[in-house]
């Protein structure tokens, strides 16, 4: 027979039991959640911006202020491995294009040789120094059939520039002077030599002068006239792949409807490095890895992409272009991750940018670093959406007092761990009634105009 406080004690047993029931199934998922979430707040993952309306092809962490990602690989976007394509090779020491260009010992001598080929292609240059994409006097777009088009530098300097620059071979030495002279077309150029640097290591600008006979007279001048360009060395050498030819009009590639990955390859002069004047549409993908573009002509940027379907940009740095180093415009996606723009304009100009977004491009911007552009650095203007992670903006270089910003926004911008410094204007500044940035860690000098945490 139980006694009273033995039943008193198996109730209390038969309440415990309940009640660590009751905790097994509320209360410990809720501290599970709660782990769940704190997992990702260690972790720093990073969602798109509420409203962004772009996920872009990246997964990205933090790591208390500095922001990684997971490895973005964007040599899957080369042409390799699709059904159908076709692998071609280009030496510039070979004879001429004769050779199938279906191995080394068959290369193209001429790049034009290979793009123009039919169907989807991937293209190695193989032999360093100078290339230039013309069919005759003319740059020939990558288009018709040739849905998909890789080109790759396997080795190094590989160089491609405007279809009207002149090669060394062009140039004939002009009698007794030291002038070279070589036939072109144009009413105007820009020369370059990359034995005379800058304060920034970067080839120097020769001076336009009125006449042939000045540039007999003076070195380091050219002039551009009567079908003709004529150079004097600043040193009175002979003409070498030193001395750049940025031409005039041309991209040194311009792109067609279909989409495109670039590895390895420096532009020099032109237009613009590459271009899509000729207008890839929504659907296309523009990949460029690790490739350099620098001294492009009057009004040219070093990338310059309008209408297209998305950009993917990486490892690359864009240089003492005439006008941006990256610029984007119309419509199209774009993502930049380690790019550098730097050193951009033309003396004593207020609109070159290290990199820059119009009308209604979406832009991601990973640990981008944009400084000492003739302008605002970073740039976003119209109706743009502009999410920038772990950028450093600053020291714009132009002495027009409003232009002379790290960040300017139109309508909307993010800004993560991302730092200005240095330009004496803005750090930050928000352009118009529209305008909205938002901030979340880091540091931005001299910022005066409002921006909203997140």
């Amino acid at each position: 027979m139980l006694t009273a406080q033995t039943k008193r004690d198996k109730m209390k047993k038969k309440n415990t039991v309940i009640i660590l029931g009751i905790i097994a199934i509320f209360i410990i998922p809720v501290f599970s959640l709660r782990s769940h979430v704190c997992w990702y707040k260690r972790t720093g993952y990073i969602p798109v911006p509420l409203g962004f309306g772009w996920v872009p092809p990246i997964n990205l962490l933090r790591s208390g202020s500095t922001i990684l990602d997971t490895g973005f690989d964007i040599s899957k976007y080369m042409v390799r491995g699709v059904p159908g394509v076709s692998v071609y090779y280009v030496d510039r020491t070979r004879p001429n294009d004769s050779g199938s260009g279906l191995t080394p010992a068959l290369a193209k001598q001429t790049l034009y040789g290979a793009t123009s080929l039919a169907g989807r292609r991937e293209i190695h240059i193989i032999s360093s120094g100078v290339y230039i994409h013309a069919n005759g006097a003319n740059v020939s777009p990558i288009t018709s059939d040739r849905t998909h088009c890789s080109i790759i530098g396997d080795v190094a300097n590989v160089m491609i520039r405007e279809a009207e620059s002149k090669l060394t071979s062009d140039y004939v030495k002009d009698g007794a002077s030291n002038m070279w002279r070589a036939t072109y077309a144009r009413s105007a150029t820009r020369v370059l030599d990359k034995t005379s640097k800058d304060l920034h290591g970067l080839a120097t600008d020769y001076i336009l002068v009125a006449s042939s006979n000045a540039v007999a007279a003076t070195a380091g001048t050219f002039y551009v006239g009567g079908g003709s360009v004529c150079i004097r060395a600043f040193d009175d050498r002979a003409m070498d792949d030193n001395i750049v030819m940025a031409g005039s009009l041309q991209p040194c590639l311009g792109l067609g409807n279909f989409s495109y990955y670039f590895k390895n390859i420096t532009f020099e002069g032109g237009a613009a490095g590459i271009n899509t004047s000729y207008t890839p549409g929504s659907s296309s993908v523009i990949a460029i890895d690790s490739c350099t573009f620098r001294y492009t002509y009057s009004g040219g940027s070093g990338v310059s992409l309008a209408t297209f379907g998305t950009a993917l940009i990486k490892n690359c740095l864009s240089e003492k272009c005439a006008n941006d180093g990256y610029n984007y415009s119309v419509s199209g996606n774009v993502l930049e991750v380690d790019c550098i723009g730097r050193y951009n304009g033309i003396a004593g100009g207020a609109t070159h940018n290290g990199s820059s977004c119009h009308n209604s491009v979406k832009i991601v911007r990973v640990r981008g670093q944009y400084y000492e552009n003739i302008g605002p650095n970073v740039p976003d203007v119209n109706t743009t959406y502009s999410w920038n992670l772990g950028v450093y903006a600053h020291d714009s270089v132009t002495l027009t007092a409003g232009s002379n910003s790290d960040f300017l926004s139109e309508y909307r911008m993010w800004l993560d761990s991302c730092h200005s410094k240095g330009s004496t204007w803005r750090g930050v500044a928000s352009s118009g009634a529209a305008a909205i940035v938002y901030t979340r860690k880091g540091n931005y000098e001299n910022t005066t105009d409002t921006l909203i945490s997140y």
